[in-house]
């Protein structure tokens, strides 16, 4: 029996609320879990971003408050949004603030930072999802969880001879497909 890692079953539905207004954020929020998702997932702020760590995570317990009884994922791409607080620093304390806190989609090529949400979070079960594709070998190297990515898409055969070459510890292998 052939053994799927990340792509060949759709299980659960996580919706992106991001926006650009707390306000649409928390509607969003309520009209996930109005219509059933299995999660919802939010991106920092990126026009008036926050520049604490504090600051940030108030912005995310206002929008896991709007639908408390989903799991909340945090969408971390400092390249996108400019918001430049490391993940790891976010991470420190998040479900004091956000119980329903579940992982991190983590896209950066900072690997450090990702070692780091890993290594530091083991304890608490987090999802680290990864989304950067063409590190994903090395982030599973490091722990990763799952992958979220664009170019699984058109080139999801690669990926999971990949993946499969990894679960067997074919680590030249995979990074020949990687």
């Amino acid at each position: 029996m052939q053994q799927c890692f990340f792509f060949c079953r759709l299980d659960q539905v996580i919706i992106h609320v991001g926006a650009l207004s707390l306000k649409e954020s928390q509607e969003l929020a309520q009209h996930a879990a109005e219509i059933g998702a299995d999660g919802i997932a939010v991106i920092a702020p990126f026009f008036l971003k926050p520049w604490t760590k504090d600051i940030l995570i108030n912005f995310l317990k206002e929008v896991a408050a709007a639908a408390p009884a989903l799991p909340f994922y945090y969408y971390h791409i400092p390249a996108l949004t400019g918001v430049k607080i490391r993940a790891e620093e976010l991470l420190d304390g998040i479900l004091n603030k956000i119980p329903t806190f579940q992982g991190l989609k983590f896209s950066d090529t900072d690997l450090l930072d990702f070692g780091q949400c890993v290594d530091q979070n083991r304890q608490q079960q987090f999802a680290f999802l990864f989304g950067v594709d063409e590190q994903l070998l090395s982030a599973l190297v490091m722990g990763a969880t799952g992958a979220v990515g664009s170019t699984y898409n058109y080139l999801g055969k690669k990926t999971n001879q990949m993946l499969e070459a990894f679960e067997q510890k074919d680590f030249s292998l995979a990074l020949n497909y990687q």
